[in-house]
């Protein structure tokens, strides 16, 4: 067999294989098992998987130690140069003081931006404007209503003291502020009851807020009963109940009439019997009042044209007179508008048909016993123009004014005034007592007219608002109500120790007098009959049996006492006093427990008696 050839290294490549793989297998075995390559150095440890974790936190709390052991070392800044210091304070570097004027601006004003208007879901309460003037203006008096609200049947005479406060509200302003708060479309303004409020001087001739108490006023307007708005949740959003919102609809409907308007803003003091005539308070002039009363009056006229003056005789004032929710047929008020509305399209058609009808719905009021004598004389007024427009119709002379027609044509209604004043009567028996000072503070309501819409509003609860309430006015000028009664001491009675005093007393409109014995501790009352005009027939006369009571006691009666008596004087209306002589005096407490010293000689000349004495009622 032939030998083969093979060279060393093909002879020894397997133990050279071998060889390497066993250095290899050695260098493992060191690297894995003899030493452990996760380790790191921390400053003189090693931290190997085993001691890592008790290394780590062993280091943690080193450092929090240092932390809290360590202390706040305080550098002392670098001064500042003086010239850098200098500079920080321009005035003190420049020697100029700091007292500077007030610079006065240079160029054109800034102009005023209008205010956005609130947004859906974001507006609150309307703001109510303020009544102008500041204090409201007073007419006062005391006499005889030929109404009495307070009876059951709503008649009889009422003889009161009387107040009727007055102040102006402006409407622009008012829709202004609407227009902004609510939107274009609710600008209208509605208005609610006007309120009143009063207060009485104090014994020490203070005032106080606190003394201010409502007035029920009457004669006033009726806005018949207050809905109120109720309010569910649906998916956790505030809704309007959907009947209850029907039913503020509809009293916002019958609120917003011009007769009810006019009733609340203006309403008319009854027939006077006897004493002071009742007065309209002027704030600008008595025309300007008028032309206000025409705006509800004859909506569809111009006011140039308006002639009809209801202050000239103040009408009686029924209970018929004040409009009720519940009461749906018409009014006189209302069938009177509506025969101006159609004389107007009458005219302007040259309709001798609605002419005539016109005519004959103003016949109808002639026989009217519920028709006021204002009432009757517009419909005489627009009898008279019926009746001239149908003679113009018929002689062929009436030229048609077609598109005229505001209700055929849709026209817009006329500019509303731009104010309107209010009137507020404080008129009810026993109110205002005698002798005592007032003053009074009114204010406007307006009807909110987003009640019962609370996703419009911030806070839903503002929708439950159905009258927003204005500011109070300012208080006015002291009211002083005269008294109705006065005590006049005319002669003394020393053995049976008591004066006679003459008592005036204020009964039914007219002036009565009665004469009263008093002793120290006795009251001056005494109850006797007094002719007075009769309630039922003016012309005829009454004997009630009427209380003299002046409120007043005796406390103390001096017959001895020193005084200078007063006389008439020698001159019309003056007055003189005799040389000091003994006399008699009598001191009297009121109802307020303050004293009042009075002289018979005095009292005898004094010249209020002689006045009060001149007014007694007499009968015929």
């Amino acid at each position: 067999m032939a030998k083969q050839l093979v060279s060393p290294i093909e002879r020894h490549i397997e133990k050279g294989v071998l060889a390497i793989a066993g250095l290899a297998l050695l260098g493992v075995v060191a690297k894995y098992i003899v030493t452990s390559p996760n380790q790191i150095d921390l400053g003189s440890e090693v931290a190997t998987p085993n001691n890592a974790d008790e290394l780590v936190a062993r280091k943690a709390d080193a450092v929090r130690d240092a932390i809290s052991r360590a202390t706040d070392t305080e550098e002392t800044p670098e001064p500042l140069s003086d010239v850098f210091r200098e500079a920080l304070d321009a005035f003190e570097s420049g020697g100029v003081s700091v007292d500077l004027p007030t610079a006065v601006p240079i160029g054109p004003e800034v102009p005023v931006i209008d205010k956005t208007p609130a947004r859906v879901g974001e507006r609150t309460l309307v703001d109510v404007a303020k009544l102008e003037p500041d204090k409201p203006v007073v007419t006062h008096g005391r006499s005889t209503l030929l109404l009495n609200p307070d009876a059951p049947a709503g008649s009889g005479a009422m003889p009161t003291n009387w107040a009727t406060v007055s102040a102006v509200f402006n409407v622009r302003e008012q829709m202004e502020k609407q227009q902004l708060q609510y939107g274009p479309k609710r600008d209208e303004v509605v208005f609610g009851p006007v309120q009143l409020e009063r207060r009485a001087r104090r014994t020490d001739g203070s005032w106080s807020d606190e003394d201010f108490e409502r007035v029920n006023t009457w004669p006033a307007g009726s806005t018949g009963p207050v809905p109120p708005v109720v309010l569910t949740t649906e998916d956790g959003v505030w809704v309007a109940d959907r009947t209850n919102r029907l039913v503020v609809e509809r009293f916002f409907d019958a609120l917003k009439t011009k007769e009810r308007q006019l009733h609340l803003l203006r309403p008319l003091m009854p027939e006077f019997r006897d004493g002071d005539p009742w007065a309209l308070p002027i704030i600008t002039n008595q025309r300007d009042v008028v032309i206000m009363d025409c705006e509800y009056l004859f909506p569809g006229q111009p006011l140039e044209e308006c002639t009809d003056n209801r202050y000239e005789e103040v009408e009686s004032l029924t209970r018929d007179d004040t409009v009720d929710l519940d009461d749906t047929g018409p009014t006189n008020a209302s069938l009177l508008e509506d025969g101006e509305r159609a004389f107007q399209k009458a005219r302007n058609n040259c309709d001798y048909e609605g002419a005539l009808e016109v005519r004959n719905l103003a016949y109808e009021f002639e026989d009217d016993v519920t028709a006021s004598r204002t009432e009757r004389s517009k419909a005489k007024r627009l009898f008279d123009k019926a009746e001239n427009l149908m003679a113009d119709i018929s002689r062929n002379i009436c030229k048609p004014q077609g598109g005229r027609d505001d209700a055929d044509t849709g026209a817009k209604e006329r500019q509303k005034l731009p104010k309107q004043q209010l009137l507020a009567h404080d008129s009810r028996t026993g109110s205002l007592i005698s002798g005592r000072t007032y003053q009074y503070r009114i204010r406007a309501t307006i009807f909110n007219r987003l009640a019962g819409e609370p996703s419009t509003f911030a806070d839903h609860r503002d929708s439950q608002v159905v009258f927003i309430e204005g500011p109070w006015s300012e208080p006015s000028d002291p009211v002083v109500v005269d008294p109705d009664t006065f005590t006049f001491v005319t002669s003394s009675d020393s053995k049976k120790e008591n004066v006679s005093v003459e008592v005036y007393k204020w009964f039914e409109g007219v002036w009565v007098k009665q004469r009263a014995k008093c002793g120290v501790g006795e009251p001056v009352s005494v109850q006797k009959r007094h002719a007075v005009p009769s309630l039922e027939d003016p012309e005829g006369s009454d004997t009630p049996l009427i209380d003299f009571d002046a409120s007043q006691t005796v406390v103390d009666i001096d017959f001895q006492r020193a005084h200078r008596a007063r006389n008439r004087g020698s001159k019309r209306g003056g007055a003189g006093f005799d040389r000091l002589e003994p006399g008699c005096s009598v001191v009297f407490m009121d109802a307020d427990g303050e004293l009042h010293e009075r002289f018979v000689t005095t009292d005898k000349a004094h010249p209020g008696k002689s006045v009060v004495a001149a007014k007694v009622y007499k009968p015929r």
